[in-house]
Protein backbone atom coordinates (compact mmCIF):
# COMPACT_ATOMS: atom_id res chain seq x y z
CA UNK A 1 0.00 0.00 0.00
CA UNK A 2 1.81 3.54 -1.26
CA UNK A 3 1.63 5.75 1.26
CA UNK A 4 1.02 9.56 1.12
CA UNK A 5 3.67 12.13 0.15
CA UNK A 6 4.82 14.52 -1.58
CA UNK A 7 7.06 13.22 -3.89
CA UNK A 8 6.76 9.93 -5.63
CA UNK A 9 8.88 6.28 -4.01
CA UNK A 10 11.80 6.51 -6.52
CA UNK A 11 12.65 10.03 -5.21
CA UNK A 12 12.25 8.96 -1.70
CA UNK A 13 14.91 6.57 -2.48
CA UNK A 14 16.79 9.43 -4.05
CA UNK A 15 16.17 12.26 -1.08
CA UNK A 16 17.12 9.52 2.03
CA UNK A 17 20.18 8.74 0.13
CA UNK A 18 21.44 12.21 0.01
CA UNK A 19 20.28 12.23 3.81
CA UNK A 20 16.87 14.68 3.61
CA UNK A 21 15.95 15.08 6.97
CA UNK A 22 12.36 15.15 5.81
CA UNK A 23 12.16 11.98 3.65
CA UNK A 24 13.50 9.84 6.54
CA UNK A 25 10.38 11.34 8.78
CA UNK A 26 8.14 10.39 5.61
CA UNK A 27 9.66 6.81 5.69
CA UNK A 28 9.52 6.57 9.58
CA UNK A 29 5.83 7.46 9.70
CA UNK A 30 4.80 5.12 7.13
CA UNK A 31 6.63 2.04 8.52
CA UNK A 32 7.73 2.49 12.24
CA UNK A 33 4.30 1.32 13.54
CA UNK A 34 4.25 -1.42 11.24
CA UNK A 35 7.93 -2.65 12.03
CA UNK A 36 7.00 -2.72 16.09
CA UNK A 37 3.70 -4.28 15.31
CA UNK A 38 5.76 -7.26 13.73
CA UNK A 39 8.64 -6.73 16.44
CA UNK A 40 5.57 -7.16 18.92
CA UNK A 41 4.06 -9.79 17.44
CA UNK A 42 7.18 -11.58 17.59
CA UNK A 43 8.08 -11.03 21.53
CA UNK A 44 10.11 -8.42 21.40
CA UNK A 45 10.19 -6.76 25.05
CA UNK A 46 11.06 -3.60 23.75
CA UNK A 47 9.38 -2.81 20.11
CA UNK A 48 10.54 1.23 20.09
CA UNK A 49 13.78 0.17 20.34
CA UNK A 50 13.81 -2.50 17.20
CA UNK A 51 12.71 0.44 15.56
CA UNK A 52 14.81 2.78 16.03
CA UNK A 53 18.22 0.12 15.27
CA UNK A 54 16.29 -0.80 12.11
CA UNK A 55 16.40 2.56 11.10
CA UNK A 56 19.86 3.44 12.54
CA UNK A 57 21.07 0.48 10.19
CA UNK A 58 19.17 1.77 7.70
CA UNK A 59 20.28 5.31 7.86
CA UNK A 60 24.10 3.46 7.74
CA UNK A 61 22.91 1.50 4.36
CA UNK A 62 21.32 3.57 2.47
CA UNK A 63 24.52 4.26 0.89
CA UNK A 64 24.40 0.60 -0.15
CA UNK A 65 20.50 0.53 -1.20
CA UNK A 66 20.16 -0.25 -4.92
CA UNK A 67 16.05 -1.04 -5.47
CA UNK A 68 13.10 1.67 -6.37
CA UNK A 69 10.40 2.79 -3.33
CA UNK A 70 8.68 -0.43 -4.01
CA UNK A 71 12.38 -2.63 -2.64
CA UNK A 72 12.68 -0.40 0.05
CA UNK A 73 9.77 -1.24 2.22
CA UNK A 74 11.02 -4.86 1.65
CA UNK A 75 14.89 -3.77 2.68
CA UNK A 76 13.33 -2.34 5.85
CA UNK A 77 11.59 -5.19 7.01
CA UNK A 78 14.64 -7.26 6.12
CA UNK A 79 16.76 -5.34 8.10
CA UNK A 80 13.87 -6.04 10.90
CA UNK A 81 13.64 -9.53 10.74
CA UNK A 82 17.77 -9.97 11.02
CA UNK A 83 17.14 -7.74 14.28
CA UNK A 84 14.51 -9.67 15.58
CA UNK A 85 16.73 -13.15 14.92
CA UNK A 86 19.66 -11.03 16.76
CA UNK A 87 17.27 -10.31 19.64
CA UNK A 88 16.03 -13.99 20.04
CA UNK A 89 19.42 -15.36 20.08
CA UNK A 90 19.95 -12.88 22.86
CA UNK A 91 17.04 -13.85 25.07
CA UNK A 92 17.96 -17.32 24.63
CA UNK A 93 21.10 -16.36 26.04
CA UNK A 94 19.48 -14.81 29.30
CA UNK A 95 17.38 -16.63 31.30
CA UNK A 96 15.13 -13.72 32.43
CA UNK A 97 15.22 -9.83 31.47
CA UNK A 98 15.11 -7.48 34.62
CA UNK A 99 12.42 -4.93 34.81
CA UNK A 100 13.49 -1.80 35.01
CA UNK A 101 12.57 0.14 37.95
CA UNK A 102 11.22 3.16 35.68
CA UNK A 103 9.06 0.81 33.88
CA UNK A 104 6.85 0.76 37.22
CA UNK A 105 6.70 4.39 37.41
CA UNK A 106 3.58 4.75 35.05
CA UNK A 107 2.11 1.04 35.32
CA UNK A 108 -0.86 2.54 37.68
CA UNK A 109 -1.37 5.36 35.19
CA UNK A 110 -1.75 2.60 32.02
CA UNK A 111 -3.73 0.62 33.78
CA UNK A 112 -6.76 2.97 34.29
CA UNK A 113 -7.01 3.29 30.40
CA UNK A 114 -10.19 1.60 29.44
CA UNK A 115 -9.96 1.61 26.04
CA UNK A 116 -5.92 1.08 25.56
CA UNK A 117 -7.42 -2.57 27.60
CA UNK A 118 -10.07 -3.18 25.12
CA UNK A 119 -7.74 -2.60 22.27
CA UNK A 120 -5.05 -4.69 23.69
CA UNK A 121 -7.56 -7.50 24.41
CA UNK A 122 -8.41 -7.44 20.52
CA UNK A 123 -4.75 -7.33 19.50
CA UNK A 124 -3.48 -10.00 22.23
CA UNK A 125 -6.45 -12.52 20.82
CA UNK A 126 -5.42 -12.33 17.50
CA UNK A 127 -2.10 -12.75 18.62
CA UNK A 128 -2.74 -15.81 20.56
CA UNK A 129 -4.31 -16.86 17.48
CA UNK A 130 -0.96 -17.01 16.10
CA UNK A 131 0.18 -19.67 18.45
CA UNK A 132 -1.86 -22.00 16.53
CA UNK A 133 0.47 -22.28 13.37
CA UNK A 134 3.86 -22.92 12.53
CA UNK A 135 6.88 -20.72 12.97
CA UNK A 136 7.07 -19.87 9.20
CA UNK A 137 3.01 -19.81 8.81
CA UNK A 138 3.89 -17.27 11.51
CA UNK A 139 6.08 -15.17 10.08
CA UNK A 140 4.09 -14.70 7.01
CA UNK A 141 1.21 -13.81 8.58
CA UNK A 142 2.92 -10.98 10.67
CA UNK A 143 4.82 -9.81 7.39
CA UNK A 144 1.71 -9.97 5.60
CA UNK A 145 -0.76 -8.32 7.91
CA UNK A 146 1.30 -6.38 10.31
CA UNK A 147 3.92 -5.08 8.15
CA UNK A 148 1.60 -4.96 5.08
CA UNK A 149 3.99 -6.23 2.89
CA UNK A 150 3.12 -7.90 -0.49
CA UNK A 151 3.79 -11.69 -0.88
CA UNK A 152 6.77 -10.24 -3.33
CA UNK A 153 7.78 -7.92 -0.52
CA UNK A 154 7.34 -11.22 2.60
CA UNK A 155 8.91 -13.49 0.19
CA UNK A 156 12.00 -11.35 0.21
CA UNK A 157 12.14 -10.67 3.45
CA UNK A 158 11.93 -14.31 4.37
CA UNK A 159 14.12 -15.53 0.94
CA UNK A 160 11.87 -18.05 0.23
CA UNK A 161 9.72 -18.11 -3.46
CA UNK A 162 6.81 -16.41 -3.69
CA UNK A 163 4.82 -19.32 -4.38
CA UNK A 164 5.74 -20.84 -0.63
CA UNK A 165 5.09 -17.91 0.66
CA UNK A 166 1.72 -18.26 -0.68
CA UNK A 167 1.44 -22.10 0.30
CA UNK A 168 2.51 -20.89 3.94
CA UNK A 169 -0.22 -18.19 4.46
CA UNK A 170 -2.91 -20.38 2.93
CA UNK A 171 -2.37 -23.17 5.13
CA UNK A 172 -2.12 -20.79 8.02
CA UNK A 173 -5.06 -19.51 7.24
CA UNK A 174 -6.88 -22.64 6.85
CA UNK A 175 -5.64 -23.87 10.26
CA UNK A 176 -6.79 -20.69 12.13
CA UNK A 177 -10.21 -21.92 10.36
CA UNK A 178 -9.89 -25.27 11.52
CA UNK A 179 -9.68 -24.58 15.10
CA UNK A 180 -12.04 -22.03 15.27
CA UNK A 181 -14.68 -24.02 14.16
CA UNK A 182 -13.91 -26.53 16.64
CA UNK A 183 -14.38 -23.28 18.73
CA UNK A 184 -15.65 -20.08 18.03
CA UNK A 185 -14.47 -18.63 21.67
CA UNK A 186 -11.67 -20.36 22.13
CA UNK A 187 -10.67 -17.73 24.71
CA UNK A 188 -13.83 -16.51 26.32
CA UNK A 189 -14.59 -16.23 30.15
CA UNK A 190 -17.38 -17.47 31.66
CA UNK A 191 -19.72 -15.26 33.09
CA UNK A 192 -20.70 -17.78 35.59
CA UNK A 193 -18.09 -17.95 38.27
CA UNK A 194 -19.54 -21.58 39.33
CA UNK A 195 -20.92 -20.97 42.60
CA UNK A 196 -24.66 -21.47 43.36
CA UNK A 197 -26.94 -18.45 42.92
Amino acid sequence: MPWPRESSEDDLVARLTAGDERAWAELYQELAGRIAGYARAKGVSDPDDLVGDVFAAAAERIGRFDGDGERLRSWMFTIAHHRLADDLRRRKRRATDAVAPREFDDLEARADSIGEATARIDADGALAMLQWVTEEQREVLTLRILGELSIAETATVMGKPPGAVKALQHRAIARIQRRLEQDPYPNAVADDDGSEP
